[in-house]
């Protein structure tokens, strides 16, 4: 079954307004090529596949290695392309797509090329990009892509599968309680099962199929499987199918202690500590700070985790970078969390704040918690008009360190994100249903450095 992705209308964009070559990125199994492919073949009238990863893939490059032999790179994707495809045209009403980019640098270091000597567009997918920062091998293409990165399904999204109904309802009700409380309650139940379920469209939609968690969790334990056997591949070394599989529950088990109010200054330092205490069926194994550090930048570079910095003292200018790490996709900590027998109200907290996380990113907002004196706000973060304290709540309760922030001027407005709440308006303190925080619109800030634009528009 098709869900219906927002980030549809970013492809659109991309072939009306630019001419560079489409880049779509984004964790494995969120549905990239089907959303690329798909795309392709509604909005132009020859489609090419490439994918490097299979035999047309290797096809493909034996072309592109005879035609390099031959010297002449202003023909060189041309040439490659017509003897690979009989009906390939070089014009715009042709789309070309090359999926698993990074599983050459041979072609990866040839994009600039791409949308620079041909007529026809160019799309590439990668599920393991990453790769491609953390290599030699691949030269840096930045300026020659248009970067589309797909994520999990979000709740709204997740509703979509689920039906019209239900994603009207999300639409149109009212973030501050002035609506039906049965339809708060409908949504609440369906935003417990997302939080549970996760947002990777197969997941989603076997789980709608058949109706069994159990499968849930056995997707999601081939799914970090293979994840865990190909980022070995990728960083050259058998020892990382453990390491990657145990990281992840290191980064659960490092999100409990945080949740339980047991904390370190140092994310790293505490995920290697907390490693050494750690015994697995593959017997005991310890992380060092080299294999801890090539680790979590693959987990970041590749979405698998996104990182969270810390503003000290409730100051945006004193940062500390990626201090605290959540994970891209629910269903995955779920998962992680159900196998660790955690307790119920610790892992509702937990995906809860997981959860607003994943929201800021899809905003593309910075995600930032924050201390001061002795006290922390689950997020910190600043519009165009106001400084947010945003408090992520399981129940009703309000949170002291919040209040005590706005007490003290380190904020001036309250942001309360609730699981059992209808929302309302007092003053500066805004409680919303946290099902609801989607709906939710800050207001972008806009630098603008020089002050008299308009010259450039005479």
């Amino acid at each position: 079954m098709y869900i219906e992705r927002h980030v549809y209308k970013d492809f659109l964009d991309w072939k009306d307004n630019s001419d560079l070559v489409l880049l779509v990125e984004g964790a494995r199994q969120v549905g990239k090529t089907y959303l690329a492919t798909k795309f392709a073949n509604e909005n132009f009238k020859n489609v090419i596949y490439i994918n490097i990863a299979d035999d047309t893939g290797k096809v493909f490059i034996d072309i592109l290695n005879k035609y390099i032999s031959i010297g002449d790179e202003k023909k060189l994707l041309l040439n490659t392309l017509i003897e690979y495809s009989k009906t390939f045209t070089n014009t715009k009403d042709t789309v070309v797509i090359i999926d698993e980019i990074q599983e050459s640098s041979l072609v990866y270091n040839k994009i600039r090329s791409f949308n620079r000597l041909m007529y026809c567009r160019f799309i590439v997918t990668g599920s393991y990009l990453g790769r491609t920062s953390l290599s030699n091998d691949f030269w840096e293409s930045a300026g020659d892509f248009k970067t589309i990165t797909i994520y999990p399904l979000s709740f709204r999204e997740f509703l979509g599968a689920v039906g019209n109904d239900v994603v009207n309802l999300f639409d149109t009700i009212d973030l501050y309680g002035n609506s039906s409380k049965e339809s708060y309650d409908l949504l609440k139940e369906y935003y417990n099962a997302y939080i549970s379920i996760g947002g990777y469209p197969a997941v989603v939609n076997t789980f709608l199929k058949e109706l069994d968690m159990r499968t849930v969790y056995d997707l999601y334990d081939k799914l970090l499987l293979i994840f865990a056997k190909e980022s070995a591949r990728y960083l050259q070394s058998e020892e990382y199918i453990i390491l990657i599989k145990t990281a992840f529950n290191y980064f659960a088990r490092l999100l409990i202690r945080e949740k339980k109010g047991m904390q370190n200054n140092n994310a790293g330092e505490e995920l290697i500590k907390l490693s050494k205490k750690l015994n697995y069926r593959e017997g005991s194994l310890n992380f060092n700070k080299k294999q801890y550090t090539a680790v979590l930048s693959w987990l970041l570079a590749n979405h698998a985790l996104y990182g969270c910095d810390k503003a000290i003292d409730c100051d945006l200018m004193n940062i500390e970078y990626n201090q605290r790490f959540y994970f891209n996709d629910l269903g995955i900590l779920n998962y992680l969390l159900i196998n660790m027998e955690i307790d119920k109200d610790i892992s509702m907290g937990i995906r809860n704040e997981n959860y607003v996380c994943i929201v800021l990113k899809n905003k593309k907002l910075m995600t930032n918690f924050a201390t001061f004196a002795n006290y922390e706000l689950d997020f910190l973060l600043k519009d165009s008009e106001h400084i947010y304290g945003i408090e992520v709540k399981t129940g009703k309760d309000s949170g002291k360190s919040v209040m005590k922030a706005y007490e003290k001027g380190k904020i001036d407005k309250i942001l309360y994100l609730k699981g059992d709440t209808y929302g309302g308006v007092d003053g500066n303190k805004i409680t919303i249903p946290i099902y609801l925080f989607e709906r939710f619109n800050f207001k972008p800030t806009r630098y603008n450095n020089l002050d008299n634009i308009d010259i450039f528009r005479k």
